[in-house]
């Protein structure tokens, strides 16, 4: 789930780049993150208190700074990235807080559908697939960081390795449609 909360942030990046009120976004987003946190430690009042009074903190600079908070975050299944990679989280947010996610990568199924296990990762087409959406949403999410900061941007070096992502991905794609084929 380390990929699937990496492309998220790639994605709120996109949302606070996006946006006419960037900032405002920025710090909803963060405001979330508090009550994230406070739900999550519920039990345990002084971390929710110190959580809080951060909030506060928050709202109070932004006031000052004449930043606008929106009450919601915009959709974040509007983003470019969330809809070039719809299936990816589709099947990311299916696996989310299951315990099975070790076993599904080493259970096949044979023709008449019995399951086959594997003491070796069965489809490792998956973690390849995996590993390049991990790369795609950190390069969006270093060009996301660069522009909201006014960063200076190789923007060379970034299509490059652009290219070589998509290189590697159509190279994968071409091999899985010739293994794919019957004989």
């Amino acid at each position: 789930m380390l990929v699937r909360s990496l492309m998220l942030g790639a994605c709120e990046l996109q949302l606070i780049a996006s946006s006419s009120n960037g900032k405002g976004v920025a710090a909803r987003i963060r405001l979330n993150s508090f009550e994230s946190q406070a739900r999550l430690y519920e039990n345990e009042p002084q971390v929710v208190a110190r959580l809080m009074e951060q909030a506060a903190n928050y709202r109070t600079a932004a006031t000052e700074q004449g930043i606008a908070i929106p009450e919601l975050l915009p959709d974040l299944t509007t983003t470019p990235l969330y809809v070039e990679k719809r299936l990816f989280f589709r099947v990311a947010d299916a696996m989310e807080g299951r315990s099975n996610f070790a076993a599904i990568l080493h259970i096949t199924e044979d023709i008449e559908g019995t399951p086959v296990f594997h003491t070796q990762i069965a489809n490792p087409e998956l973690l390849t697939d995996v590993g390049i959406d991990a790369l795609e949403a950190m390069m969006t999410s270093i060009v996301a960081v660069a522009r909201c900061l006014d960063w200076p941007l190789d923007k060379n070096a970034v299509a490059d390795i652009n290219a070589d992502i998509d290189r590697k991905t159509k190279e994968l794609e071409s091999t899985r449609a010739s293994t794919d084929r019957p004989e």
